[in-house]
Order: C-alpha cells, then structure tokens, then sequence
C-alpha cells in the first residue's frame, strides 16, 4: 500500500537497492491486475521517480507501463532518462535496447522515420562497437525503406 512505499522511501540509503525492489514489487502487484488498481503502481512509481529521478528501475518500469498503455511519448520521455542514467555495456542494457526498439518499431509503423531514427541513435550512446554495427545497420535500412 502506499503508506508502506512511504517507509520505504525514508529509509537510509545503505538500503536503496532493497527499497528499489520493493517499491517495484509493490507496484508490480498492482501492475499486474486488470483492474483499476492498475493506476495505484504507476501512481507509486511516479511518486518514487518524483523524489529520486535516478531510480533506474523504476523509470524501466514506468517505460514498460508507457508502451503498454500506448503513451509511448511518456516511455520516450522516460527513456531519455533511462540512457542519461546508463554507462556503456551496463548490466541492464540489453532490457533498455529491448525497450528502445519497441518504441523504434512502434514509430516506424507510425510512418515517423525521424524518432525511431532518433532512438536508434540514442541507444548507441550506450552501446559497444559490436552492437552499434548493427544499430548502424538498422539506421540505413531505415533511411532506405
């Protein structure tokens, strides 16, 4: 509930990592529901990134919950965020690419070339040389389609 994200948020920081999964655990249980409980994670969530912005996992999960509702201008917003947090080859790259190229896909579909272009550069900056080959690739093949 939301007086136990409340505590969780106060405590100290040698605690952040087991805070972070909690409030995303706490979410997620709302998250999951087909009903209008749905609301009370994101509202949790939007809590967590308006106090600690750099709370990396729940910016994912915010982008998650975006893509999933359609507000896929949100999950652009969040992230740009998300990439800004990220360092090359981090550990959770491989979910933002996921992520990006969801929001790539969904763009191109939309016939607007310029952001899933945009996106695709984004995620290069927090990309190795192997995989920004490869990112490469998708730019021209975009560009020519």
């Amino acid at each position: 509930d939301f007086a136990l994200e409340q505590r969780a948020l106060a405590t100290s920081d040698s605690m952040v990592t087991a805070c972070d999964l909690l409030i995303i655990g706490v979410s997620r249980a709302y998250l999951d529901r087909t009903d209008q409980s749905v609301m009370n994670g994101i509202q949790i969530l939007l809590a967590e990134v308006d106090s600690r912005p750099d709370n990396f996992s729940a910016q994912l999960e915010l982008i998650r919950q975006g893509i999933r509702s359609q507000q896929f201008e949100n999950a652009v917003s969040r992230l740009e965020i998300v990439v800004s947090l990220q360092t090359v080859n981090s550990e959770s790259y491989f979910e933002t690419a996921d992520l990006t190229l969801q929001l790539v896909d969904y763009f191109y579909s939309q016939a607007n070339k310029e952001e899933a272009l945009r996106l695709l550069e984004l995620l290069k900056t927090i990309s190795n040389d192997s995989e920004k080959a490869t990112l490469d690739q998708a730019i021209v093949d975009i560009k020519n389609s």
